[in-house]
């Protein structure tokens, strides 16, 4: 009995190994996708400290989305309408 002991403890790991693999398509999809995801969060993340730090409207208006709305003691507000900027040639 002592004999198969490592048999078994053998078939069990690689099947489990067989069975991770199996997964392994959905998990590098989940994984990209995470990745895509934290990149456009840090994107934005450096677009808002940027126009903070620099003082530029623009730049820090790009990092929120045009239904934006912001809530403090007890006011709303909302972010204007964006008119497309002038071209300088």
């Amino acid at each position: 009995m002592k004999v198969f002991r490592p048999g078994i403890a053998t078939l069990v790991a690689l099947s489990m190994l067989v069975a991770a693999c199996a997964k392994a398509p959905d998990n590098l999809q989940a994984t990209l996708q995470n990745y895509v995801d934290r990149q456009a969060i840090e994107t934005t993340l450096v677009r808002y400290s940027t126009g903070l730090d620099t003082f530029d409207a623009d730049v820090y208006a790009s990092a929120f989305t045009e239904d934006a709305e912001f809530a403090m003691e007890g006011k709303v507000f909302r972010a204007a309408p964006r008119s497309p900027r002038s071209s300088r040639t």
